[in-house]
């Protein structure tokens, strides 16, 4: 799975691209990036209930901003909370269906359920989301599966 740091950066791109720029919104958009790095850092630490807290008030300041609840899913995925982690995932998807990283996100958290034909199709709507980027993480990890389904 990618790091904090550079699900934060792709998170907060895709935000400021579909929003049009940051005309007004600059101060909570930074304040989110930073506190969402913040629990990341922290995280690494193994501090989650103050990387949680941070994440928290991340959320709060925008609760329609989608980087706080991916890099909250991400940090519930690293504890093995796998069904918690995709409920974070969704609200991500449902802020930025376009953001092809919560599809691959939400498909690796399903795939560590065993769900592994709605991890596909995660995977590829991340791939045909992603089609016009460098990044084939969603490809990469279809093929990944798809390999290991076929050992079974």
């Amino acid at each position: 799975m990618p790091s904090f740091r550079s699900l934060i950066s792709l998170a907060l791109t895709i935000v400021l691209l579909s929003s049009g720029g940051v005309s007004g919104q600059e101060g909570n958009l930074k304040a989110i990036k930073d506190l969402c790095e913040k629990a990341g850092d922290l995280s690494k630490e193994k501090k989650f209930n103050e990387a949680s807290k941070l994440l928290s008030e991340a959320i709060n300041l925008d609760p329609n901003n989608p980087l706080p609840w991916n890099v909250k899913g991400n940090q519930l995925f690293e504890l093995d909370l796998f069904n918690e982690a995709v409920l974070y995932f969704d609200k991500q998807i449902a802020l930025a269906p376009t953001d092809g990283n919560g599809w691959y996100c939400k498909g690796f958290a399903l795939e560590h359920l065993g769900k592994n034909e709605d991890a596909i199709n995660c995977y590829d709507k991340a791939i045909e989301l992603n089609k016009n980027t460098k990044d084939d993480a969603g490809k990469k990890a279809k093929e990944n599966l798809e390999t290991k389904m076929k050992k079974k």
